[in-house]
């Protein structure tokens, strides 16, 4: 195996990238998508906090909200508070305020994601040469506007 197989270099911004590789771009209308997750109410639940839905991946406590067609929101959407009894079937949440869902209702569960669209335009203003060790492939550091969690 090459060396420069094993070797990843890693520049951030237009100045960067231009002075690793030769190449002058330009990234625009960059549109990040995030495709909400839903769920749906295992059980009944009446005047609780607590309720059972058949999945919960992409859903974060602290920072997911939950909208649907019985969410009493009068004051705010509920945040998902806790995570509990996650079998990767069903899990077990507590919001933030009291609801009254009925089983097999459709929640969905605002930002938060298990899917994310990232979409936009590349413009190459100058191709230079490239240094050996440059494959054109440009890579995104997602870790550095994402948060992704293993709710297991």
């Amino acid at each position: 195996m090459n060396l420069f197989q094993l070797m990843v270099v890693v520049g951030f911004g237009q100045a960067s990238i231009k002075s690793l590789t030769g190449w002058d771009i330009e990234l625009t209308d960059m549109i990040t998508t995030l495709t909400k997750p839903t769920s749906l109410v295992s059980s009944s639940t009446f005047n609780s906090t607590t309720v059972v839905v058949a999945n919960a991946d992409g859903v974060m406590d602290d920072v997911t909200t939950v909208s649907g067609v019985n969410i009493d929101s009068s004051v705010a959407e509920p945040t998902v508070t806790t995570i509990g009894s996650y079998s990767g079937s069903t899990a077990t949440l507590t919001l933030s305020s009291a609801q009254s869902l009925e089983a097999g209702e459709t929640l969905t569960f605002n930002g938060a994601a298990r899917k994310i669209t990232i979409s936009g335009n590349l413009r190459v203003i100058s191709a230079g040469s490239s240094p050996a060790y440059w494959d054109g492939i440009l890579g995104f550091d997602l870790e550095k506007f994402i948060t992704a969690t293993d709710e297991s």
